[in-house]
């Protein structure tokens, strides 16, 4: 799909995508991209593979997963996930709305909402977790019950899902 894309929009290996092209997107691609590194204290431009993915409404907790040494998710409108996002070292979530009801994985999660941040499924994050919002951040979460009885005893444990 890349290279038909790149041929129909007269693309050319390390350049960027622009957003009407992003738009025109029918399918997930990776394309390869400039970008300027330090190479022992000097800048020299590499290719790096870019993940483009088509506008979807939802990750969904049905199998979806997205996992990648370093996952950033950039939306310019809200971010719904009930999947897996899972990252090797970092996750970065930017979007207008953030709303997680899956899991986030990663040994740093990053969270930036111009809106606001929900979230009711799992954040786990080994090293760091930076949430930021405009408006509010609500974590929610769940818990369960149980009850024991033995002969004249009794005993109640509530535990957070």
């Amino acid at each position: 799909m890349g290279v038909e894309f790149a041929k129909q929009y007269g693309l050319s290996i390390g350049a960027s995508l622009s957003a009407e092209q992003m738009k025109a997107l029918t399918s997930d691609i990776v394309w390869l991209e400039s970008k300027t590194v330090m190479v022992d204290g000097q800048p020299a431009s590499v290719l790096v593979p870019q993940v483009y993915l088509v506008n979807r409404p939802q990750l969904t907790s049905d199998g979806a997963l997205l996992s990648g040494k370093s996952v950033t998710v950039l939306a310019e409108h809200d971010i719904e996930s009930s999947g897996t996002i899972l990252g090797k070292k970092r996750v970065a979530l930017l979007g207008n709305n953030v709303n997680n009801q899956g899991l986030i994985d990663a040994e740093g999660i990053i969270i930036q909402a111009k809106d606001s941040i929900n979230s009711s499924g799992k954040l786990k994050a080994d090293r760091l977790a930076y949430l930021q919002a405009n408006n509010d951040i609500n974590l929610n979460s769940t818990t369960s019950t149980t009850e024991t009885h033995y002969g004249a005893s009794k005993s109640k444990n509530t535990v957070i899902d």
